[in-house]
């Protein structure tokens, strides 16, 4: 896993190709929002409606109201640990218009989330800037609909960007492509880091059914690696699938919990023998990690003899800084 293209560094559990582009984020001040979106939407061909089952306009004043709603109150200053600054590479956003409409499993279901919560949570783990992503299932919530599919990547990364927006100095944010429909991928993938000023493109570990490898998507890791070496990938893992009478169901539909994460003994030797602690990063996977397990998470790796204090620094933010360079406020 050392190299793959371009330089491919292990961010949390995901993974990215390497980076650096301009621009210091500010307080952004939003035109009108709701038109704004749509008329975008509408230049690009992308029918916002096309998402069943979604109240379009609802899930519009919602985005809008992102900005209106911008927390300014005194958060947690319950911190766990005397560290300062650190930068969470791996954390979710799950606004209630999108749990709304994303499949309902048991032992694993998706988290209640506000911006709020987040924040506090940042400030008890003494987190200075997150990383937002939306997890898996991402866009594809509906399986086979290519135009539900595209509407929905837009609406995500709408949503990202006015909480990247709303809290310039906390949160930016990686955009959802919506694979596998390759050439709308490439579309999506540009107006989010040329137009809403995206860190990274999140990526599954595979899109309905067919993995990163497929050879149809070959044409969308070309678009990046066009823009150049400062693209980050961001690589998560989502449910397995298996087709049952040509429809795709999940591949575990279990209502019965079976534990929390599991240990990976040969992971956990590859990053302690084979991979430079220069390209290990800080991501908590907030909220869907076990709450309990947070703060001993954070003491662990402050504690670790494993390795210097150096490293450590690393490890918690100045990797972080050197991969997302301005993309990431001081």
């Amino acid at each position: 896993m050392r190299a793959i293209q371009r330089s491919f560094t292990l961010l949390g559990w995901a993974v990215a190709f390497a980076t650096c582009v301009s621009g210091s984020p500010k307080r952004y001040e939003p035109p009108d929002v709701i038109h704004s979106i749509a008329q975008r939407a509408k230049a690009d061909l992308i029918d916002l409606g096309a998402v069943p089952g979604l109240d379009l306009s609802s899930t519009l004043e919602s985005i809008a109201s992102t900005y209106a709603d911008a927390v300014t109150s005194k958060l947690s200053a319950r911190a766990v640990s005397n560290l300062t600054g650190l930068i969470d590479v791996h954390a979710h956003c799950v606004p209630d218009w999108y749990r709304a409409i994303v499949p309902r499993t048991g032992g694993n279901p998706t988290p209640s989330w506000n911006v709020t919560g987040h924040l506090d949570f940042m400030a008890s783990q003494s987190i200075s800037q997150a990383v937002l992503a939306f997890s898996a299932p991402g866009a594809n919530v509906y399986p086979g609909d290519q135009a539900a599919t595209i509407a929905l990547a837009r609406l995500i990364n709408e949503q990202s960007a006015a909480f990247a927006r709303a809290y310039p100095d906390k949160f930016t944010f990686y955009a959802v492509v919506p694979l596998p429909y390759t050439p709308n991928a490439i579309a999506e993938a540009t107006y989010a880091l040329d137009t809403l000023g995206a860190a990274g493109i999140a990526l599954y570990s595979n899109f309905e059914g067919r993995y990163l490898g497929d050879s149809a998507f070959k044409p969308f890791f070309e678009a990046m690696n066009a823009r150049g070496s400062s693209q980050i990938i961001y690589v998560h893992p989502t449910t397995p699938y298996i087709r049952v009478n040509g429809t795709l169901i999940e591949a575990n539909p279990t209502v019965y919990p079976t534990g929390n994460i599991e240990f990976y003994f040969e992971t956990a030797r590859l990053l302690a023998y084979d991979i430079s602690t220069t390209n290990l990063f800080f991501g908590t996977d907030f909220p869907y990690a076990p709450i309990f397990t947070y703060g001993p998470s954070l003491i662990g790796i402050q504690t670790s003899p494993f390795v210097t204090n150096a490293e450590r620094s690393g490890i918690f933010a100045q990797n972080a800084r050197r991969l997302f360079g301005e993309r990431i406020p001081l």
